[in-house]
């Protein structure tokens, strides 16, 4: 799905919002090459892995003594063959703004709290081209309600154009929004009701089964825990069976 995106996306700067070990950016500069373009791939991630999520992701990989939890040579080793096509940028995302051309794909995958989730609205939602694609890494995934809330308030600015089985989906660019008109997303004030709302409009646009639970679960998991701020803090209480949840 990302490699097609990044063929098929317009001209411009694409934009890979938590990458981690380079999964992402493989897939999006693989199409990237495929289209001859010359844009490049503008990687961010804190590149953090603790000792759990490196053994269980690069066991073999060497340590470096001096940063052990830093997995940015991880990243530059498993993208290697694709380094020519990249900008790589380590650090807080809340610290980042684009400063760039318009955005032509922007793929996020680090929208893991409701401040992280508004800061991407304003500051990189607002410097998108039009007809630029816009991946939702988490969409389908009910420990991130503020996704949901946030596609259904900005609906008018973004249009729903496909889906994987799991997780993913695209929306098209329809209007870049301005700084003002992207508040209207913002998660922070967001209530149940506006999760219910949202979901019953995107219950209505999935055929597969596994999808509207998944998104029955959002609305389950925010009424459970309607303070929650951030990804792990919710629970699961539909019980979702462990390999639908097994995200850390």
């Amino acid at each position: 799905m990302l490699s097609w995106a990044a063929e098929n996306a317009p001209p411009g700067p694409i934009v890979d919002l938590g990458c981690f070990l380079g999964g992402s950016t493989v897939s999006l500069a693989v199409g990237l090459r495929r289209s001859g373009r010359t844009d490049k791939i503008h990687s961010y991630d804190m590149f953090h892995a603790g000792e759990n999520l490196r053994k269980r992701f690069f066991p073999d990989f060497p340590v470096d003594a001096a940063r052990p939890d830093d997995c940015l040579p991880a990243f530059r080793h498993f993208t290697s063959e694709f380094s020519d096509f990249l900008t790589v940028n380590q650090g807080d995302i809340l610290n980042e703004e684009w400063l760039g051309d318009e955005i032509s794909l922007l793929f996020v995958d680090l929208s893991k709290s409701r401040s992280i989730n508004d800061h991407i609205l304003s500051n990189f939602f607002t410097k998108l081209k039009p007809k630029s694609l816009v991946i939702q890494q988490d969409f389908l995934f009910f420990k991130d309600p503020w996704l949901l809330h946030s596609m259904y308030k900005l609906r008018k600015y973004f249009e729903f154009l496909s889906y994987c089985q799991e997780h993913s989906v695209i929306f098209g660019t329809k209007i870049v929004p301005s700084k003002r008109e992207v508040q209207a997303g913002y998660a922070q004030e967001m209530s149940v009701s506006d999760i219910k709302e949202a979901a019953e409009y995107f219950l209505a646009l999935f055929p597969h089964a596994r999808q509207r639970e998944m998104i029955r679960a959002t609305v389950a998991s925010f009424e459970a825990s309607p303070k929650a701020q951030k990804e792990w803090d919710f629970g699961n209480p539909l019980n979702l069976p462990y390999r639908m949840v097994d995200r850390n």
